[in-house]
C-alpha cells in the first residue's frame, strides 16, 4: 500500500501573478442586434401541438367552445385572434343566432318586406321576444364578448354588416331614401319615422305597433 501524500506548506508550485483579463477572450454582454435576434430565436420554445393547428381549426375550436379566455392560453394563439378580422368574426358568431330573428321577418310572414322583425307582425315579435328568442344564442357568451376591452361600436357595426352579407335570407330590406341602413350605429328611430306607408299597414293597430328597442 502506497503511503498517503502529505501536503507541506511552501512546497507546491508558485501561483502566477495576477494579470488583467484579456478582453478578446471575454464574452460580450451587448452583442449586435442581429446576434441578439439569433439568440432569441434559438432559445424560443417549440410550439405546442394545438399551436400547430391551422387558423381555421383554431377558430372553430374557439367559437364552438365559447370560452373567451381561449386566446389567453398561448401567446401564439392570442396573436392570431388579436387581428381585427378575428374580432369581427367572433362577434358574428356570438350574436348570429339572435340576429337571425332580429333582421327580417320569418318565411311566410305577411309583414311588408321593409319592416324588420322587431317592428313587424305579432308572430315575428313573439319569436324574437318570446321563449324561442330567449333561448336563441348564449347570453353568457354575448355578455362576455361585449365586456371585452377591445369591443367598440365600429366592431359591432362591421360584424352586423358581415352577418347581413353572409345570411342573405335574413338580410334587412328597406325602402327608404339614403344610404343608411339599420345598423347598431345608425339612426334607427329617425329611419323608422321615414319609412314609407304601404297599403294594408295600419300603424295604429296592435299587430303593427312599432316596438322601439
Amino acid at each position: 500500500m502506497a503511503p498517503t501524500p502529505i501536503k507541506v506548506k511552501g512546497k507546491g508550485p508558485r501561483k502566477k501573478a495576477w494579470a488583467p483579463p484579456d478582453p478578446t477572450k471575454l464574452k460580450r454582454r451587448h452583442d449586435d442586434d442581429d446576434d441578439a435576434m439569433a439568440r432569441r430565436l434559438a432559445r424560443r420554445r417549440k410550439p405546442a401541438l394545438i399551436e400547430k393547428l391551422p387558423t381555421e381549426i383554431l377558430e372553430r375550436i374557439f367559437f364552438l367552445s365559447q370560452n373567451i379566455n381561449f386566446p389567453r392560453s398561448s401567446l401564439r394563439i392570442g396573436k392570431i385572434f388579436s387581428h381585427p378580422s378575428a374580432l369581427v368574426q367572433l362577434t358574428v358568431e356570438a350574436f348570429a343566432p339572435r340576429w337571425k330573428l332580429a333582421f327580417g321577418c320569418q318565411e311566410g310572414c305577411k309583414t311588408p318586406s321593409w319592416l324588420p322583425a322587431y317592428v313587424g307582425c305579432r308572430t315575428c315579435r313573439n319569436l324574437l321576444f318570446g321563449d324561442y328568442g330567449k333561448k336563441a344564442g348564449s347570453r353568457a357568451f354575448e355578455t362576455a364578448v361585449l365586456a371585452c376591452p377591445w369591443m367598440t361600436i365600429e366592431i359591432l357595426d362591421n360584424a352586423q354588416q358581415v352577418f347581413k352579407r353572409r345570411y342573405k335570407s335574413f338580410e334587412l330590406r328597406q325602402k327608404i331614401e339614403g344610404p343608411e341602413s339599420y345598423t347598431l350605429g345608425g339612426g334607427l328611430d329617425r329611419d323608422l319615422d321615414a319609412l314609407p306607408k304601404e297599403e294594408g299597414v295600419n300603424s295604429n293597430t296592435d299587430d303593427e305597433a312599432i316596438i322601439r328597442l
